[in-house]
């Protein structure tokens, strides 16, 4: 597990928990939350990192090509939680600037929530593409849940400098 393969060089660090530690689930969750930190699972490992913020200011309706492969609702710790996953081809242009991938959910108060996904390469959709291997295509977040929120209306976000296009997912 190399998690600096997903995280920004400029980021703070990632903190990763593979169930294997000795370390108690609670403390991965309680630091997590203290933090504010996004959550992502890449290859069975929780990976929190400081995800940032997003304004939908600007953004655009297109096509993207990509999929949600995984959106199911678990309990952790005595909490609602979102596991999404799918993967989007990423944009063309100035590959200097990372592209990120935001998750957009109805929020508890009528206003949308915008989470940062991790980014992470999936080796089947980029060698069917035909991309490199390390082509950060797919993506992932653990998103926390108020008892109300469901996750049947998510929209992807692809967002790289002050480019936003809000996905209509086709594959």
């Amino acid at each position: 597990m190399h998690p600096e393969k997903y995280l920004d060089a400029d980021q703070l660090g990632g903190f990763v928990f593979c169930g294997k530690d000795n370390l108690d689930p609670a403390l991965f969750t309680n630091f997590v939350a203290r933090k504010q930190w996004n959550t992502a699972i890449v290859n069975g490992c929780k990976i929190a990192f400081p995800g940032t913020a997003f304004k939908a200011d600007g953004a655009n309706s297109m096509e993207c090509h990509g999929a949600i492969d995984i959106n199911e609702i678990t309990e952790e710790s005595g909490a609602r939680v979102a596991r999404l996953e799918g993967w989007v081809i990423p944009v063309d242009g100035d590959k200097k600037i990372r592209e990120r991938v935001y998750i957009q959910l109805p929020g508890s108060n009528g206003q949308p929530l915008y989470v940062e996904a991790l980014r992470t390469p999936r080796d089947e959709i980029n060698s069917q593409l035909k991309m490199p291997p390390e082509n950060l295509s797919g993506f992932s977040a653990l998103v926390p849940l108020q008892q109300e929120q469901d996750t049947k209306d998510v929209v992807i976000i692809r967002s790289r400098g002050d480019v936003k296009n809000i996905c209509r997912l086709t594959h």
